[in-house]
């Protein structure tokens, strides 16, 4: 078996979406993403607010107690799901 280093992280992730954007030359564009792309969604607004216009995270909030994910602990989510 041959292991490999684990490349497909948050930072990856969100590295692979800033430099999307910026090859199209989008300005400030709006990120809609479901599912785990919701929760980028939140981390890209939190994180990079200059680069996007607006971010619509499209996620099951009920579900985010149950998760174990960073992204999962932004003050939006944990307001809401716990408020």
């Amino acid at each position: 078996m041959v292991e490999t280093e684990y490349k497909l992280t948050k930072s990856f992730f969100m590295e692979f979406e800033l430099e999307l954007s910026r090859a199209l030359g989008l300005e400030r564009p709006a990120y809609i993403g479901t599912a785990m792309s919701g929760f980028m969604a939140l981390d890209l607004a939190m994180e990079h607010p200059d680069q996007f216009g607006q971010s619509l995270p499209l996620i099951q909030l009920y579900a985010v107690d149950r998760v174990n994910l960073d992204t999962a602990y932004h003050p939006i989510s944990v307001t809401i799901t716990k408020g």
